[in-house]
């Protein structure tokens, strides 16, 4: 009795579906916000240990390091500034082949940027022979080396879901009219097609959340 008397409310009262629902999206968005400062965090200790393996060139002086990152996001960047007598080109070549030794490959398509997993590497400096440097580490700044945060994968399930109700609903609704008119049948199949291509771009972007979940929740 309870139970019907609950979902008589329920039904009866639109303004607290609609609070209800507002506050399960709220907490979703703050559940993901907070796993992906989780992810953050140990992303920056495996950016801080990669540090600790790549070796500045010869004399370079290490001048100090500044972290980048917002809370409730899964981006992260560690600067690394350091003063060395190479000029740039020297210092990318030089980078080449430390970096290359330390399993990151050179993105062809940006200049002075490396990929190692989801983490990226790259060189830069405000002049050509300025002395001073920088060695960024980073991840989600860099489409090359991937990365992806729980709130976009949400957003795409919850993209795909709208699609896949309105398909749905579109063949539903199609499939229980009978139409004797031509035009009416006509006007028919075409609802019943954009339901039809609703639910193919459905489809679609849950398998691309799923791709997306499952990146996000591999090792790096």
């Amino acid at each position: 009795m309870k139970i019907a008397r609950i979902k008589a409310l329920w039904r009866e009262h639109k303004t607290t579906r609609i609070l209800a629902l507002c506050l399960v999206i709220c907490l979703i968005v703050a559940l993901a916000l907070y796993a992906d400062e989780l992810k953050s965090r140990q992303a920056e200790r495996q950016i801080r240990a990669e540090f600790e393996s790549i070796r500045l060139p010869q004399n370079a002086v290490a001048l100090g390091d500044v972290t980048d990152h917002k809370p409730g996001s899964y981006r992260i960047a560690v600067e690394r500034e350091f003063w060395s007598e190479l000029g740039f080109i020297e210092l990318m070549a030089y980078f080449d082949q430390e970096l290359a030794g330390q399993g990151w490959r050179q993105e062809p398509s940006r200049l002075g940027t490396y990929c190692k997993g989801n983490t990226a590497a790259a060189l830069e400096s405000d002049c050509q022979d300025c002395g001073s440097a920088r060695l960024i580490l980073s991840q989600g700044y860099n489409r090359e080396c991937g990365g992806i945060s729980l709130l976009q994968v949400l957003l795409q399930f919850g993209m795909s879901g709208f699609f896949l109700v309105n398909a749905v609903t579109k063949i539903r609704t199609e499939m229980s009219k009978q139409s004797a008119l031509r035009l009416g049948r006509m006007i028919g199949y075409l609802n019943l097609l954009g339901g039809v291509m609703s639910g193919v771009v459905g489809i679609i972007g849950l398998a691309g959340g799923i791709y997306g979940l499952w990146l996000y929740l591999a090792p790096p």
